[in-house]
């Protein structure tokens, strides 16, 4: 896989020697994004400018960088270079040709990358063995079948540093009641320890309002960060999302890239995070969660199904494995109050498989 090692001189060889103080304010996002007060617009703390026109849009979230790259007007990444690539937070160029093929096509959807408008919501979606609450460190096995009280879809078994997946973004079912929430998303690790960094969208119900976003996470058992929201990624029912991230342990660099193949809108993020505390390269996942969230909650968004496609894990071995060759565990979510089934996945075909509602 070209390019994967070159995360690391993201900004080297292009950047410019200014440096411009970013101008965005503090607000929340209930006035900038018709949402609701459980998130808050946070605040840029400067701009990289690039020396082909290019930014990087520089938050510091809890004390952590986080680099939000925009590539300059008429970027098209078929044509870049691995470095720009890079730079950029896009996925990696395959050297095989029916998974170049497979990239060519996601590639040649993008538009642009809109002015990052980034918030921090009260979501965390946790990981498998993580304590949340009730009895959600308990499983009921049955060969590879295994019971959750919020993760329904597959996990891939392995050693792992790149994921992807694809999905068409499903529909808030009407009946809901106020206060539910549903995460669609593909990550590493969070499987047999609590580190896991992961990228998807989101379906809320509040107060009568319902609302679709993207975002991404990292999370260790030391520091279970909240969910950041990428606003300006506009999320519809039935749109056709991409999804990937990516860690590479030797430069510490977490990569989580989310692409609206429907409007050609994506965005990216590079964050330096310890790969000792965040990085578990053992598993793959492609999951519908019901997350913790701090706001009243009366379960899982009634999101009807979520079909899912392109699942494929990147071995240490630098090999793109579709999700049906790995050794893997498929989850079913249940209620653990009353052993209800909240949602199922279906069997697997390849790299894909349709993901159920059944209950709040």
């Amino acid at each position: 896989m070209k390019g994967f090692s070159k995360f690391a001189s993201k900004i080297t060889a292009l950047i410019s020697s200014l440096v411009l103080t970013c101008t965005i304010t503090m607000t929340t996002v209930a006035d900038a994004a018709n949402t609701t007060e459980t998130s808050r617009l946070l605040q840029c703390d400067h701009i990289v400018e690039l020396s082909d026109g290019g930014k990087i849009y520089v938050y510091y979230i809890d004390g952590v960088e986080n680099d939000f790259p925009v590539p300059p007007a008429g970027f098209k990444p078929i044509d870049a270079s691995d470095e720009e690539l890079a730079t950029y937070g896009f996925p990696p160029r395959p050297d095989n040709e029916a998974e170049l093929m497979e990239w060519t096509e996601h590639m040649s959807a993008y538009k642009y990358t809109p002015i990052p408008q980034i918030s921090q919501t009260d979501v965390i979606n946790g990981a498998y063995h993580q304590p949340l609450s009730n009895d959600s460190n308990t499983t009921r096995s049955l060969d590879q079948t295994y019971y959750h009280p919020f993760w329904s879809g597959y996990v891939a078994k392995g050693n792992f540093a790149m994921v992807q997946g694809d999905f068409t973004q499903p529909t808030i079912n009407s009946s809901n009641p106020a206060y539910t929430h549903e995460s669609t998303w593909v990550g590493l690790g969070g499987y047999n320890t609590g580190k896991l960094v992961q990228t998807g969208t989101a379906m809320t119900t509040y107060g009568g309002t319902n609302h679709y976003y993207a975002w991404y996470e990292y999370l260790s058992p030391a520091n279970p960060n909240l969910e950041v929201q990428f606003n300006n990624i506009i999320v519809n029912a039935g749109d056709k999302i991409h999804t990937y991230c990516s860690f590479q342990q030797a430069n510490n660099l977490f990569n989580a890239y989310i692409a609206n193949n429907t409007n050609g809108t994506s965005q990216s993020v590079l964050v330096n995070i310890s790969a000792s505390e965040y990085f578990d390269s053992s598993t793959a996942e492609f999951i519908n969660e019901k997350p913790s969230w701090a706001a009243t909650d009366n379960g899982l968004t009634n999101y009807g199904t979520t079909n899912w496609w392109n699942c494929q894990a990147y071995t240490m071995s630098c090999v793109w494995q579709s999700l049906g060759s790995t050794t893997y565990d498929k989850i079913i979510m249940y209620n653990p109050d009353n052993s209800n089934i909240r949602a199922v996945p279906s069997g697997l075909s390849g790299q894909s498989f349709i993901s159920t509602w059944y209950n709040y």
